[in-house]
């Protein structure tokens, strides 16, 4: 559970689904993409109806650091060099007007959600990427100059009271060994827990419906709605949004083909300390980012988040929030570990999100997926695109996210990984015999193993008390690995996440390890 859920057990509750409704439009999932896009809606006077399979804002947006910011690691340059400076100008203002409208949310409807206006850096931890740093701020300058500054330029971005700057700092005054880093100003962070809690009472005020432990097992096109079944329950809607994190509806859309999932480890610290103001990310491997919550009387949470890896690889899973504490002695003087807890996203293979159509050949069925860990800004980014597709008002950021679209084919290396481990997990390892058993494995540890002629996936805890399940995922068959940090059974073809118990804890996956 994270540091936002916990200092937020006594949020409001909702009922889960018990009748067959009609409504406007049926949002499947309360992380921030389904509650801003219900916020939006609601405000046009659509009949919303919001469905989760557990509480709102309790899975990938719960589980966050909150950072507010249109700054994505080094990515610019990137964007640049595979499809234009106007692409990535144009990624950067998406997300800069996203910053903006979360702020404006926020004072129209009076959110208390710890909002602070703040720099966000990436700073350089190894001398042999300075080139690299280099290059991504020649191409910020010149998008900066693009936005500020030309004459040509549609000054939309101005007239919004926006103006982008960013620079390159020598050193960073970080308790960490650094070669300098890149600055974004006028950024943000808050909790994104009483943030989605606002939107959600927002959406109620405007007429809106949401359940919570609601799961929607099927999605059915008749004529011109959608039959959504919940719980049993059936939702008719002319409308549907997939905002569940990674897509429950597997064709004709076979997102399972076009991204993966990564996972991070997140510890927060109660400190005295004050170190740094603003929050940093690292541009190397292992991944490293922490930012403070500011807290009262003295005292400071810091939450420190990476040791990144694609779910399901355990090769470097190993003491992951041993390796976060020792970023946390670098950082502050003294400190006590508070909680942890680990989060995933969902990465295309192009490394940009789908946001729009599911597909062309379902009409109204709109998805939003592939936030790379950046679903502060993108969630609404989505939220507003999505929006004004059903209100059929062009959006100038659409062509961005298309979903449907092929180029991320051209990425043949990241293409090729992804179909060898799904090729791997669905046959090949299936057919491999693991010459273990369970007296083979130690305490506090799982691992597949042969038991009773049978290959079964077991985890042994402390006690030595055995848990045994069936490790084949249940969302397309793929074979399970173990996680020994969080003691779950992680699918490494498309993300799907249980429990040592074998409950399903992480879509794709609906159902329990049989």
């Amino acid at each position: 559970m994270s540091y936002w859920t916990q200092n937020l057990k006594n949020s409001k509750k909702f009922e889960s689904i018990k009748n067959d409704i009609s409504t406007d439009v049926c949002i499947i999932g309360a992380g921030l993409t389904g509650l801003t896009t219900g916020y939006y809606l609601s405000k046009k006077g659509f009949k919303v109806t919001i469905v989760e399979q557990d509480k709102i804002c309790s899975k990938t947006s719960g589980s966050t650091t909150g950072k507010i910011t249109s700054q994505h690691g080094l990515f610019y340059d990137y964007l640049s060099k595979s499809y234009g400076l106007n692409y990535a100008k144009d990624y950067l203002e998406a997300n800069e007007f996203a910053i903006k409208n979360i702020k404006d949310i926020i004072d129209t409807e009076k959110i208390k959600c710890d909002l602070l206006k703040t720099s966000s850096y990436v700073f350089c931890d190894k001398k042999s990427d300075i080139p690299l740093f280099n290059q991504e701020i020649s191409t910020l300058n010149r998008i900066k100059n693009e936005l500020n500054n030309s004459t040509n330029y549609n000054n939309a971005f101005k007239s919004n009271g926006l103006l982008f700057d960013c620079k390159f700092e020598k050193e960073l005054n970080i308790p960490i060994k650094n070669f300098g880093g890149i600055e974004f100003t006028n950024q943000a962070m808050f909790n994104p827990k009483k943030y989605a809690s606002g939107l959600a009472k927002c959406i109620l005020n405007n007429g809106g419906t949401i359940y919570e432990n609601s799961l929607v097992t099927n999605i059915k096109h008749k004529n011109d709605t959608y039959e959504v079944m919940a719980n049993g329950k059936k939702i008719n809607s002319k409308y549907v949004v997939l905002a569940t994190h990674f897509p429950i509806k597997n064709f004709p859309g076979m997102y399972f083909i076009k991204m993966y999932q990564d996972i991070s480890y997140i510890i927060a610290v109660k400190t005295k300390s004050n170190p740094f103001d603003g929050y940093y990310i690292n541009s190397s491997s292992p991944d490293v980012s922490f930012r403070k919550v500011y807290e009262k009387d003295g005292e400071n949470v810091v939450l420190i988040c990476g040791n990144s890896h694609k779910v399901g690889r355990t090769n470097n899973d190993k003491d992951s929030y041993k390796f976060l504490e020792n970023i946390a002695k670098k950082l502050l003087s003294n400190f006590e570990i508070i909680d942890e807890w680990s989060t995933q996203d969902c990465v295309s293979l192009d490394k940009l999100p789908y946001i729009g159509n599911f597909s062309k050949l379902l009409p109204n069925i709109y998805v939003a997926t592939g936030f790379k860990k950046w679903g502060m800004t993108l969630s609404n980014v989505a939220s507003q695109i999505i929006t004004d597709k059903i209100l059929g008002i062009n959006n100038k950021y659409e062509y961005l996210f298309n979903p449907t679209r092929t180029q991320i084919f051209k990425n043949s290396k990241a293409f090729k990984e992804q179909m060898k481990e799904t090729i791997y997990s669905i046959g090949i390892n299936k057919l491999k015999l693991p010459n273990e058993s369970v007296k083979d494995i130690k305490k506090d540890s799982g691992k597949i193993v042969m038991h009773n002629g049978k290959k079964v996936g077991v985890y042994k805890d402390k006690n030595g008390t055995c848990y045994i399940i069936k490790p084949i995922c249940t969302h397309l068959k793929c074979e399970l690995q173990f996680n020994s940090t969080d003691k779950t059974w992680d699918c490494p073809c498309h993300g799907s996440r249980f429990n040592y118990k074998g409950e399903m804890i992480n879509n794709p996956a609906l159902y329990n390890l049989n």
